[in-house]
């Protein structure tokens, strides 16, 4: 990792499942920001506790977030397995967000 070429994007899905790792994506996340500003973390978040909240650990990291509507994604053209995309998850709130560093 110490020796790779700082990236622009990180794309990253359903990484926020343990409540244990979020810290640890944050902190990674922060070290590449670091080594390279424009770097930007665009990741998909299941809400799966209104308990749980990444603010406190954004703030220690000196990080930002803003959330992407996910209408900029979904097209009513897309199907899978004959469902429209809109309609894949309808009992789960889904998020996706931008994450970079607080300016």
């Amino acid at each position: 990792m110490f020796g790779l070429t700082p990236p622009d994007i990180i794309l990253a899905s359903d990484c926020f499942y343990e409540s244990q790792d979020f810290e640890d994506i944050l902190a990674t996340v922060s070290y590449f920001v670091d080594k390279n500003p424009k770097c930007t973390f665009w990741t998909a978040y299941q809400e799966r506790s209104s308990n749980r909240t990444l603010s406190h650990l954004l703030e220690r990291w000196g990080l930002s977030c803003k959330a992407v509507p996910l209408e900029s994604f979904v097209n009513d053209n897309v199907r899978i397995n004959g469902l429209c995309s809109r309609k894949l998850s309808p009992d789960h709130t889904i998020y996706m967000w931008e994450i970079t560093r607080k300016t």
